[in-house]
């Protein structure tokens, strides 16, 4: 990008208002992988390089699964482009059914709109998922599940029968990720006792444990991320981070928001409702992005001082409970 262009978006002006109004801070569509989302995209990656049947990760109310999940998918995507990676939400239905499940499954696929007999709709989920997988010449199926405990015995147990006809009739690999309540360990224990070790051998055997921010080094990570417009930069190709971009004169000076991390780390602590869980005092992925928009928003630009501070902070995250996710969900 010519320099001319740079100081532009820097400056007052209808180009800074215009870039503005779409960044993705902004617009609360900015995705920054925390240290549990990155630990969770390694080991997925193991998975799918060895081909695995799976694993599920565990995580209380409120940590951000959703958002986890959305974001872990499309590094995944991005990491094995031949692999076709798709996400399903599991649904809690109060009664249980072939016809349920498959129209879920399709509809998460985009064919929602499909009828027919349960046996069109099992038939068209398996010929999509092989058209996919051959439009990308690969034999990798990655499923994503999200609030996976509402998949109990019945739906494992047709999902199993999908995967061996995924192997069998178009030789692809199945590989399942749920993010799950840490009431599927309650699920795991029921399906031990009905002795079906073939679906928790299957599905719930590599358990893992996915929480939010849990540490001062946790938040320091993540607001690095907003200096280093080698990983986040808006416009793209601009080579401005998201914190030069928000904060040019403060940023000019020498500030970064990774210098906030005290700060920002002692108000999350003081704010108690915002933890996941009181073992940990982990916060939401999703309570920590929103704090750090309404930051900027507090700070706007102010004269640079050398740290804001744990008040500013404060001020953010107080605005932070008053939103959830569009899903309405963590």
């Amino acid at each position: 990008m010519h320099a001319d262009h740079r100081a532009r978006l820097l400056a007052e002006g209808p180009e800074r208002e215009e870039a503005y109004a779409k960044h993705p801070v902004v617009t609360d569509r900015a995705k920054i992988a925390t240290p549990s989302v990155k630990a969770a995209e390694e080991r997925i990656s193991e998975l799918v390089y060895h081909r695995e049947v799976g694993g599920y990760w565990v995580a209380p109310p409120r940590s951000g699964k959703t958002s986890a999940i959305a974001l872990i998918s499309e590094m995944i995507a991005r990491k094995f482009p031949e692999a076709f990676v798709a996400v399903f939400g599991a649904k809690a239905h109060r009664t249980h059914s072939e016809l349920t499940y498959f129209t879920d499954l399709l509809f998460d696929l985009g064919h929602g709109g499909l009828g027919g007999r349960v046996s069109d709709k099992r038939v068209h989920f398996l010929k999509t998922v092989i058209a996919q997988c051959r439009s990308k010449r690969s034999d990798c199926f990655l499923m994503f599940v999200d609030e996976g405990q509402n998949w109990r015995e019945f739906e494992l147990e047709l999902l199993k029968d999908l995967e061996n006809d995924l192997r069998r009739t178009g030789n692809i690999t199945t590989i399942t990720i749920f993010f799950a309540h840490t009431n599927i360990e309650v699920e795991r224990s029921k399906l031990l006792s009905h002795s079906r070790t073939d679906l928790v051998d299957r599905y719930l055997v590599d358990g893992n444990e996915f929480l939010g921010t849990g540490s001062l080094n946790d938040v320091r990570e993540v607001l690095a991320a907003y200096d280093d417009a080698r990983f986040h930069q808006f416009p793209e190709g601009s080579g401005l981070s998201f914190s030069e971009f928000l904060l040019p004169r403060a940023f000019r000076q020498g500030w970064r928001l990774a210098a906030e991390a005290e700060g920002a780390w002692a108000a999350f602590q003081q704010s108690t409702q915002f933890r996941v869980d009181d073992r940990s005092n982990s916060i939401s992925m999703n309570v920590v992005a929103r704090s750090i928009r309404n930051f900027f928003f507090v700070v706007n630009d102010r004269e640079h001082q050398e740290i804001w501070g744990q008040s500013i902070w404060i001020d953010a995250i107080r605005p932070a409970q008053r939103r959830r996710d569009p899903d309405g969900k963590d």
